[in-house]
Formats: C-alpha cells, structure tokens, sequence
C-alpha cells in the first residue's frame, strides 16, 4: 500500500490508470497526477473509475507551461485523496435543504454541437446528480444549452429526458457557429489564433456571455 501516488508519463496516464481502474488494484491513499487533455470520454472515465474507488479531487491546478512556446494550455495536475469523509453521494437527508436556497439571479450553460452527443449527455447527467440534485436547485437555476441551429432538435431529444426526470429547466438555443468552427483540443492551435476554434466559435462565446449577462447576475460555463 502506498501513502502517495505521484505520476506524470506524458500523456500514457489514460491508458495506465484505465488498466488500474479495470483491475480494481488502486493501492493508495493519495493520488497526484499530470492530465494531458486527449478526449471528453477518457476524461469522464477516469474521474468516474476513480470516484467509484472512492477517490475524490481537492485539488487542481492547470500548467501554462504550454503557453511559452505559444501553444494551449491543456495539461492540468489534480490531486485526489481517499477517504470516507469524502465519500459521494451523502445521504438524501443530508443533501436536501429544508428550502431552496436563496441567491443570485443564475444559469449554467453549454456550448456544444450534435456530434457531441455522447460527451454532452454524460455532462449533463453529471450536472443532475451534482449540482441540480445535490444542491436542491430544482426548478431554480436553468440550464442553456447553445448549439448550431441544425443539432438543436437533435441535442433536444438527447438531453430532454434528463431534464424530466431532475426536475430542472433546460433551454435550447441557435448559436451562430458551425460544427467545423469547434476547436478540436487534440491539436492545439498557437495561442495567437484563437485557440484552435474559428472565430466564429469564439465569437459565438461572447455574444452568449454577453446575452446571459443582461438577464443573470451568475453564470456558470460548462
């Protein structure tokens, strides 16, 4: 058994922790490792695997080295610890209020597009568990989901149920951009030009912050 984990192997994290995680033989009380971005669903499944050992995040930190020679930052460290203090879910009595909770004025919102789907659903299924769920926001803050006109039925029929089922809001709304605008992320583009999206992505970014800011005191990008 070890006390402390600490890995960083440049980008073979997904693969070592993915074997690992399908043997069961997570040996450690902590875990401190280099994330090097490489696709939604590798993502999802390692916090998940992880959390299902009982391993949860207290810390995190993005790495800008990437930035000095002009390039994205897409490689973050995370520390996670395992302990029953930190088990998840707790029990319903603990995790719903008496009341709904007073605040700002607020949304979460999405950027997306339909050949996301897959990505998109377990992100928002997470948000209902999570955030909707546990902090009993039912029916308080909205969840937006932006997308090219032409996915929009499609994201629609995906994400409805989920919203039926927890009790939350989900708008749907055209956003002037196309699927080939989306930056990739597996390629990162220098800096300088826009961050691997066409402009029409990033300006599609800030006309929908900006649009969310006249109407929400709070937003919360997903």
């Amino acid at each position: 058994w070890l006390d402390i984990l600490k890995i960083d192997v440049e980008a073979s994290e997904w693969s070592v922790f993915q074997a690992m995680i399908a043997s069961g033989k997570l040996p450690f009380s902590q875990i401190l490792v280099e994330l090097h971005y490489a696709d939604p669903t590798a993502a999802f499944d390692f916090f998940e695997g992880l959390e299902r050992h009982g391993f949860r995040v207290f810390a995190r930190e993005t790495n800008h080295q990437p930035c000095v020679a002009g390039r994205l930052p897409v490689v973050v460290l995370f520390s996670l610890v395992r302990s029953p203090l930190a088990q998840w879910p707790p029990s319903v009595a603990a995790r719903v209020a008496p009341r709904r909770p007073q605040g700002a004025n607020a949304a979460v919102w999405i950027l997306s597009h339909g050949g996301r789907v897959a990505p998109l659903l377990r992100t928002v299924r997470s948000l209902a568990h999570g955030l909707f769920v546990s902090w009993n926001l039912w029916g308080r803050y909205p969840l937006v989901v932006y997308a090219p006109e032409e996915d929009l039925r499609l994201i629609q029929e995906a994400l409805a149920p989920i919203g039926v089922e927890g009790g939350f809001a989900i708008q749907y709304l055209a956003a002037a951009v196309t699927r080939e605008d989306f930056p990739t992320w597996s390629a990162p583009e220098p800096c300088g030009s826009g961050g691997g999206g066409g402009p029409a992505y990033w300006a599609a970014e800030l006309q929908i912050r900006t649009s969310l800011a006249e109407k929400h005191e709070w937003l919360m990008r997903v």
